[in-house]
């Protein structure tokens, strides 16, 4: 220890990592493969005796039973032992969340699982060799001809498929360098509009930190007094999921979003300054937008259709006015994408470092819709309808779905320009949109529904407004980034002393030392009430305030050569395999096991070519019972088995497919078809989501 440093020796502990206990997972598995041994009367069909493989070689079928392997996985005596929570779990060290919070964790592995977990895979894979029947012909899994096969199972389903070339046109194109860029043959074909944007902090819990202290100091509190509040900050940012570093995320996320927000609402405001008159829908649309924007600073619009839609009807609209997400359903706005990389910079006084990030903003033009064959605005629309099923009096709502839709829907019926306030003026706007809100709630869903058809009479005018902003930003783009670059180049995010509750702070409280809410949904809405994006850094109450500094830019895009055409045609391999996910299962009816597939299996036989690898599966193994999904030992027990399933199902897949590949010199593609009887819409207690996560993941790794 140096002279200098006589305070005493610190220890920080800092908080576990969470990881998972994966190769115990494994081990258990690999004695899980084998069945067990059927000796005397015992009913053969029972799970714990029947093999992992079956194969058919009349069907050229390949069929895996993982119910019958995760039965015993899970029936194993060792199971619970290996995951009670009490001796770590499969899940470890997780700290736990709060209510209606979901934690997310992997990629790491235990302590020790490192170095244990090759041989443990090793292992399983040997069991899973050894469990294939040794009549197995894989090579008759392979179908020849692909492109016959794929027209059959077309004709079959009655789709369509027909692998012809497709011609394209190829037109190069370039930013154009300084010797050119001013060559009046270089016409743009294209404008990028671009920021460079910094941040005056790369580390928000330092500058927060420093100015709780100056605070503590000015509020003449005594040095152990103010210790005793740093380090109990200090130990909620050590804490991976605590209240402050959710803050700390939402500052760099929703929070400089709304810096973005209000360039887009800038730029807009700029282009509508510099449109001709014949452009008078475009500048009704963003001086509406802009209004809107500014009014819910000051009014609250409180929405109430709960009689018709449930608790979901029931909001305040000017919360969401403040945040970005809303104006994602505008068809014709700006819209920021940052870029994955940043860079660290130092500022002139090499005092602090700040963050730079590239970002780009792009128009919404009201395109076609590609999936719905609609204009953007149009396709909007035929959503809302449908999210919100206006002919069924027996639907269930979805709350965060209604609120969406039907802030969604109120914002467009206020800001296009139509019959629907067609009088409203900046004066009167905040009486017309209550007014709005009036004859909906009295309305109901009639109402709703006559908004919908009043917007949808506005498709020709949307596609006026897009068409005019197409034209202005040509023509004037010049003076629309030199407009919004003297209002928007330096802007601030400024945090209230407010957010912090004081008093539990100065007591050294463990956790929740940020104001909140009791729903933590609205924890973020409950934030936004606390900080404010200003010009300057001069708002009352200010704790700390971040500096964001953008500078945007123009860039044309010019032709480069000349256009040339290329045909296009898939090329198949030489061989097709079929993975076919199948739902089936086990009942014991008066001690006597079946095992069947499920009774919708048969209505889907057209969808399966003549040879496939079936992977048969069972929901309910990995349903999270209702009445358990509380216990900490069996979230341990659930997480385990869910999985282990993808563990088994990906193992046997990779190991067959390599096993393939060695005996086959040939190239083939995999195609997968998972069958389910479920709605698309199940929740996470429902083991078919557990399936199609599964599906998803191995689909992916796999190609």
């Amino acid at each position: 220890m140096s002279p200098e440093n006589n305070g005493g020796a610190k220890i920080e502990a800092r908080s576990p990592k969470p990881c998972i206990d994966l190769v115990t997972l494994v081990e258990l598995l690999t004695k899980a493969i084998p069945p067990k041994n059927n000796s005397g009367t015992t009913d053969k069909l029972h799970p714990d005796y029947r093999p992992a493989f079956a194969f058919d070689a009349d069907k050229n079928r390949l069929r895996i039973c993982t119910s019958a392997v995760m039965r015993r996985f899970f029936g194993n005596k060792d199971f619970k032992t290996a995951f009670d929570p009490e001796g770590g779990g499969f899940v470890q060290d997780l700290p736990t969340s709060g209510y209606g919070f979901r934690m997310r964790v992997g990629g790491t592995l235990k302590e020790d699982n490192r170095d244990r977990l090759p041989k443990a895979l090793d292992q399983l894979i040997l069991a899973i060799d050894a469990a294939l029947p040794p009549e197995t012909q894989l090579s008759a899994l392979l179908l020849n001809e692909p492109e016959k096969q794929l027209q059959e199972l077309a004709q079959k389903t009655g789709a369509f498929f027909q692998n012809k070339a497709h011609n394209a046109t190829l037109v190069p194109i370039a930013f154009p360098n300084q010797d050119n860029q001013n060559n009046p043959e270089n016409k743009p074909i294209a404008k990028v509009i671009s920021a460079s944007e910094t941040i005056d902090a790369d580390n928000y819990f330092t500058r927060m930190s420093s100015a709780v202290k100056k605070h503590l100091e000015n509020q003449g509190l005594e040095a152990d007094d103010i210790e005793t509040s740093l380090d109990a900050l200090e130990a909620e940012n050590t804490r991976l999921e605590s209240q402050l570093n959710r803050f700390l995320t939402f500052l760099d996320d929703e929070a400089l979003a709304r810096v973005r927000l209000l360039i887009t609402l800038r730029i807009m405001e700029a282009i509508s300054k510099f449109s001709p008159t014949k452009h008078e829908l475009l500048v009704k649309y963003v001086r509406r937008v802009k209004t809107f924007y500014d009014a819910a600073k000051e009014h609250i619009f409180e929405v109430d259709l709960s009689a018709n839609f449930g608790i979901g009807g029931q909001f305040n609209l000017s919360e969401s006015l403040q945040t970005a997400n809303l104006y994602f359903c505008l068809p014709v706005w700006p819209e920021s994408e940052a870029q994955i990389f940043e860079d660290k910079t130092i500022n002139q006084e090499k005092t602090s470092f700040g963050v730079v990030r590239e970002v780009s903003y792009h128009f919404r033009i009201n395109g076609k819709n590609p999936t719905a064959g609609k204009f953007a605005f149009e396709a909007r629309l035929d959503k809302i309808e449908k999210e919100l099923e206006l002919d069924n009096e027996d639907s269930f709502f979805d709350p965060k779905t209604v609120t969406r839709s039907l802030s969604q829907l109120i914002f467009l019926a206020v800001v296009v320009p139509s019959e629907i306030m067609e009088s409203v003026t900046v004066r009167n706007f905040s009486s017309s949109v209550q007014q709005l809100l009036k004859d909906l709630k009295n309305g109901g869903k009639n109402a709703v529904k006559q908004l919908i058809v009043k917007l949808q009479e506005c498709a020709e005018k949307m596609k006026t407004i897009a068409s005019s902003l197409i034209d202005v930003i040509n023509t004037k783009s010049e003076k629309i980034i030199s407009q919004v670059q003297s209002e928007s180049s330096q802007q601030f995010i400024c945090v209230k002393r407010d957010i912090f509750e004081w008093s539990r702070l100065t007591t050294g409280a463990s956790e929740n030392l940020l104001v909140g809410s009791e729903n933590p949904g609205r924890e973020t809405v409950e934030w936004f009430k606390h900080i404010e994006v200003c010009d300057t850094p001069e708002t009352p109450g200010l704790l700390f305030s971040v500096e964001v500094n953008t500078q945007l830019s123009e860039h044309n895009l010019i032709t480069k050569g000349n256009p040339y055409s290329i045909q296009v045609q898939r090329i198949l391999s030489e061989h097709l395999l079929q993975i076919v996910w199948l739902p089936c299962d086990f009942k014991n009816q008066e001690n006597s096991w079946k095992y069947e597939r499920s009774i919708n299996s048969s209505e889907a036989k057209n969808w399966i070519l003549p040879s496939a690898i079936v992977v048969e599966y069972e929901a309910k193994t990995l349903t999270r019972r209702e009445k358990d999904k509380g216990s900490e030992e069996n979230k341990q027990y659930h997480a385990a088995v869910v999985a282990a399933f993808e563990v088994l199902v990906y193992c046997c897949l990779w190991h067959i497919i390599n096993k393939l590949k060695q005996e086959v010199n040939d190239d083939f593609t995999t195609l997968m078809l998972r069958l389910h009887e479920q709605e698309k819409e199940s929740d996470d207690k429902d083991g078919d989501s557990y399936v199609y996560a599964a599906a998803q993941t191995l689909e992916a790794i796999l190609a």
